[in-house]
C-alpha cells in the first residue's frame, strides 16, 4: 500500500511539471490509424460496414490524446488515482487513460554497457536489413528510435532479451508520416509498429522474429 501511495504521489508531481498538454500528446489513433473510419461486421446483413471511429470523433486531423512520456511508465490505475476528483481539469488525460492497453511484461531493464552492447547489435541488424526502395518497416523504425535514444532493453523470464520503445509516441507519428511518403505499408504492419512505439508490446531481440 505504501508503494502504491508513493507511486500516486510521484505521478501527481510528474503531472504538475509536465511540459505537454496536461499529461497528453496528440498522436495517431490506435484504432483507425488516422483514417477516421473502421470496418465492422454487420451480423444481420452479413457484410462489412464502414463506421466512424469512436476515438476520432471531432478530433483534429484524426489525432487523439495519448498519455505523454512523463506519465507513460505509470499504470492506468495509478494515473486514475492521481487525477481522482480532478477529472474535469484533465479531460484529455481521462480520455487517454480510458483507452490504455495493458502493456507487455516489462522485465528488468538493461543499463550502461550491457544496454550499449545490445544497442550496437540491434543497429547492425537494422542497418543490414533496411531496404532502399521499400523500407523494411521494423528496421526503419528501429533505426529511427535508436537515433533518438528511444530504445531500451529488458530481460523477461521465459522470453529472454526484448527491446521496447520509450517515450516514442510523438516520434512515431513523425516517422510514419515520412515513411508513408516513400511507401505506405498495410494497416496490419502499421498497427504492429504503432503498438511497439506506443509501448503496448515489446519485441523479442531475435533476428528471425524481427525480420517477419
Amino acid at each position: 500500500m505504501k508503494n502504491v501511495k508513493a507511486a500516486i504521489e510521484q505521478c501527481r508531481k510528474a503531472l504538475e511539471s509536465c511540459p505537454h498538454d496536461a499529461g497528453t500528446v496528440s498522436v495517431m489513433c490506435t484504432l483507425c490509424l488516422g483514417d477516421g473510419t473502421l470496418f465492422a461486421w454487420d451480423v444481420a446483413y452479413c457484410k462489412f460496414l464502414s463506421v466512424d471511429c469512436p476515438r476520432c470523433d471531432q478530433a483534429k486531423d484524426n489525432d487523439v490524446p495519448e498519455v505523454c512520456p512523463c506519465l507513460e511508465h505509470f499504470s492506468k490505475e495509478i494515473i486514475e488515482h492521481a487525477i481522482e476528483g480532478k477529472e474535469d481539469s484533465y479531460p484529455s488525460l481521462s480520455q487517454a487513460v480510458s483507452w490504455i492497453r495493458p502493456p507487455d511484461k516489462l522485465g528488468t531493464t538493461l543499463n550502461g554497457a550491457a544496454a550499449e552492447e545490445q544497442l550496437q547489435k540491434l543497429r547492425a541488424w537494422a542497418e543490414e536489413h533496411k531496404e532502399i526502395t521499400i523500407p523494411h518497416p521494423k528496421a526503419a523504425l528501429i533505426l529511427d528510435l535508436i537515433d533518438h535514444g528511444m530504445i531500451a532493453f529488458a530481460t523477461v523470464p521465459g522470453t529472454g532479451l526484448v527491446l521496447r520503445a520509450k517515450s516514442a509516441k510523438e516520434e512515431f507519428s513523425r516517422f510514419i508520416a515520412d515513411l508513408n511518403r516513400s511507401y505506405k505499408h498495410d494497416d496490419s504492419t502499421i498497427l504492429t509498429m504503432l503498438c511497439f512505439a506506443y509501448g503496448v508490446v515489446s519485441w523479442k531481440f531475435d533476428p528471425v522474429e524481427l525480420h517477419r
